[in-house]
Order: C-alpha cells, then sequence, then structure tokens
C-alpha cells in the first residue's frame, strides 16, 4: 500500500489537489451530511477520515473518483454537468422536492458513477496486490443502500456495510 500511497500523493499534487487526512472516524461534507471521505472538485480537495479503521479502502474510492474527474469519464460529465450530486443533496436535507422519475434517474446515474469508482478499485487492489479481501461484496452493499437511501431520505455512511 505504501507504494500506491505515494503514487495517490504524487498525483494528486501534481494536479493540485489538496489532500487531507483528517484525525476523525467521519466528516462533514455538503448539507452536514457525514461521510467517511470524499472527492470534491469545485474546490480541488480529497479528504478521508483517517481514524476511521477502513480509511485505506475510504481513500482509495475517493481517489478513484478523482481518476473520473482527471479522465473526464463520461459518466462524470454526466453527473456533474446535470448537478445530480447537487440536487440529490438537496433532496435528502429536504431543500427540494423530486418527482419519482426524476429521482430514479438521479439515483440511477449516481449509482452507475459509483460503480464505476468500485471497478477502479478493484482494479487498483489487484494491480497492487493489496490484500483487500472481500471488497466486492463491500462495493455491492454501497451500492444497494442507495436504494435505502431513496426509500428512507436518509443518508447515512455509518450504516452503508450493515444489513438491508
Amino acid at each position: 500500500m505504501t507504494d500506491l500511497l505515494e503514487i495517490i500523493k504524487k498525483d494528486l499534487k501534481e494536479y493540485g489537489v489538496n489532500y487531507v487526512l483528517e484525525p476523525s472516524k467521519f466528516l462533514s461534507y455538503s448539507n452536514n451530511i457525514q461521510v467517511k471521505g470524499y472527492f470534491s472538485y469545485e474546490p480541488l480537495e480529497l479528504k478521508v477520515a483517517y481514524l476511521n479503521p477502513e480509511w485505506h479502502k475510504i481513500l482509495l474510492h475517493e481517489y478513484c473518483h478523482f481518476l473520473q474527474y482527471k479522465e473526464q469519464a463520461s459518466i462524470w460529465r454526466e453527473v456533474i454537468n446535470n448537478n445530480y450530486f447537487q440536487k440529490f443533496d438537496d433532496w435528502l436535507s429536504h431543500k427540494i422536492e423530486l418527482s419519482e422519475s426524476e429521482l430514479n434517474l438521479i439515483i440511477d446515474k449516481i449509482v452507475e458513477l459509483e460503480k464505476d469508482c468500485e471497478l477502479r478499485v478493484i482494479e487498483l487492489i489487484n494491480k497492487y496486490n493489496l490484500g483487500i479481501e472481500n471488497y466486492d461484496q463491500e462495493m455491492n452493499a454501497y451500492i444497494e443502500y442507495y436504494s435505502k437511501v431513496k426509500k428512507t431520505r436518509v443518508f447515512d455512511s455509518s450504516l452503508i456495510y450493515q444489513q438491508t
């Protein structure tokens, strides 16, 4: 993991990304949603709560969002250009209401983006022989969690890997 960490730090620095390992288990993000890490393109920042025991997996996940941004992956562009994250966050915080079809579209596109990100994480795990087991199961739990969020209108990152 050490070699990959150096690659990640160098890559982020090269692109002017503010890289922060925060001494906490959770971070406040958009609309005060509690998360374990995030990548932001405005401003360019990748932040991970490193007191979380899963911090290295979170770093990989957020780094792969950075790679989507860096490569301007088509699903990244679609989600960002249509403000799907902002609309989703605003819906979660009850700032806006969405029709069922709008909500389904937004969540479907976010899930597509997250699947692409998670597949990139698995590629890194395999390429660098990181010895992280069962990541595919965690990936599926994370993707499935969006179905629960759609029903409950609550995003709690501490519950993502619990049984649904």
